[in-house]
């Protein structure tokens, strides 16, 4: 899953417009996967940092698309759907996990 979204947010070109705003999608949905694997691989042995972890990195992997590739750009809306991603897994990760 890391793989598939470093390799989305570090490739040269920009994903394909699909429909408006498509983009941000794109990055909600991905960061909600990453964060809800991550929960499960995760959550019992370190508990809370592993949303701390995921809730630094989604924003600042934004800003390192642009020193891995110069012609990207940082996008505020792009850093907070990774953001909004990493709390719907965390939510979809408490609902199917709570008892």
């Amino acid at each position: 899953m890391l793989v598939a979204i470093l390799y989305g947010l570090l490739r040269p070109q920009s994903p394909p417009d699909l429909f408006y705003q498509s983009d941000k999608w794109m990055h909600l949905l991905a960061f909600s996967a990453l964060a809800f694997c991550a929960g499960v691989a995760f959550c019992s042995k370190l508990g809370w940092r592993v949303w701390a972890v995921l809730l630094f990195v989604a924003p600042v992997l934004e800003w390192v698309q642009h020193w891995v590739q110069p012609h990207r750009t940082f996008s505020w809306e792009d850093a907070l759907s990774n953001i909004g991603g990493v709390v719907l897994g965390w939510l979809a990760f408490w609902i199917l996990t709570r008892r």
